[in-house]
């Protein structure tokens, strides 16, 4: 009797709700999510405030700065993104079903070459307006705005303030202010 042949396995978002543990899910892959360093967390934190009193004082829409939320992509994408920025978003849902305005990633070793390609060309797919890569060590911010399908880069930020007209309730980033105060 032969070898069977290889067949990768794709998981689905049905295979996903079963695991333990944090994991994203990639084009059926599984990506284990390691646990985020002391600092990591802190500038996730600094983003979340900053965006978040901006956004409570918008009369457009309830927007809002969620920190490690489940987003299904595709039957077979789940990402889980550092901070997303969704508007009207029904809160009784386990995770997110429609596109975030904004996705932003703290960069860590673990997870660079995800954040910087994988997940970049997903979210321009998906069409997220604004895609940024937040890097500790570096203290910069590498921001793109979404035109015509594809992300044009804004800037890298090592200060200095990055605007966001494009949300639904427009917001700026004192990157200056983000990464002088803390560790």
């Amino acid at each position: 009797m032969g070898e069977a042949a290889r067949v990768p396995v794709r998981y689905t978002v049905s295979d996903w709700e079963t695991w333990e543990g944090d994991w994203e899910l990639i084009y059926g892959q599984p990506v284990a999510m390691v646990a985020p360093a002391l600092r990591h967390q802190w500038l996730v934190y600094r983003l979340t405030r900053e965006l978040m009193d901006q956004f409570e004082a918008c009369e457009k829409a309830r927007c809002l700065a969620l920190p490690g939320v489940a987003w299904e992509v595709a039957e077979d994408t789940v990402l889980v993104p550092d901070l997303v920025v969704v508007c009207e978003e029904d809160l009784d849902q386990k995770r997110l079903l429609r596109t975030p305005e904004m996705v932003i990633e703290v960069v860590s070793p673990h997870t660079r070459k995800l954040d910087e390609t994988v997940k970049f060309e997903i979210c321009a797919r998906e069409g997220v307006r604004y895609y940024v890569l937040v890097y500790p060590e570096k203290r910069l911010a590498k921001v793109w705005r979404l035109s015509e399908g594809r992300y044009v880069k804004e800037g890298d930020f090592f200060q200095g303030s990055a605007r966001f007209g494009d949300l639904t309730c427009p917001a700026e980033m004192d990157f200056t202010r983000i990464f002088s105060e803390g560790p």
